[in-house]
């Protein structure tokens, strides 16, 4: 009994195995691989925006680590003081009044980090849409330098009252562009490699 060929890829660490599912019956054997992957841990440099963050007992789970689902409250968490720092937001504001609401989030896990880890989360706006903003994270380990996990993050500027996407409002694209590099159109000024 054969399938359509289908390609499941599992990363671990530095490494990526790659499984060619061909035979459900077992009687072919699958064929498998295991490559490095190129630019694992990227340099984080460009970075310009980081929140210090602590990792709590609660954030762990029974294995010792942080929960996979923390590290998304972690990301939230530096956004909100990203938002305040570029004055996009304050402390006695209501969220109600922020007009964002998250409609993609991605994240990959590099290394485990535990109870006690000096962590700090990274934020930068990669692209600003018409209605959207990009932002890329990460969770870096504060004392190396060494990325702990990565992601990307899509929010939609929002209407609450009227439950509809807005466009984001130009005071917002002229901060985050000064702050960033980024041209009116969102693209980064830095030059292609």
């Amino acid at each position: 009994m054969y399938t359509r060929k289908r390609q499941v890829t599992v990363t671990f660490r530095r490494y990526v195995f790659l499984s060619d599912l061909r035979d459900l019956s077992g009687k072919k054997p699958l064929r498998n691989s295991l490559q490095e992957i190129p630019d694992y841990n990227p340099s984080m440099t460009d970075y310009k925006f980081f929140h210090p963050t602590e990792v709590r007992y609660g954030d762990l789970d029974p294995q010792g680590h942080v929960n996979n689902a923390k590290y998304l409250t972690f990301f939230e968490q530096a956004r909100v003081h990203y938002l305040i720092q570029l004055g996009l937001f304050s402390k006695d504001q209501s969220f109600m009044e922020v007009g964002v609401v998250i409609a993609d989030a991605h994240i990959a896990y590099h290394a485990a980090v535990h109870y006690d880890h000096n962590i700090k989360v990274g934020v930068k706006t990669t692209k600003l849409g018409n209605k959207s903003v990009t932002v890329d994270q990460c969770v870096m380990d504060a004392d190396t330098g060494k990325i702990m996990a990565s992601g990307t993050v899509v929010m939609v500027t929002f209407d609450y009252k009227d439950l509809k996407p807005i466009p984001v409002p130009d005071g917002w694209k002229k901060k985050i562009s000064e702050f960033e590099g980024l041209n009116v159109s969102g693209e980064s000024h830095v030059p292609a490699k």
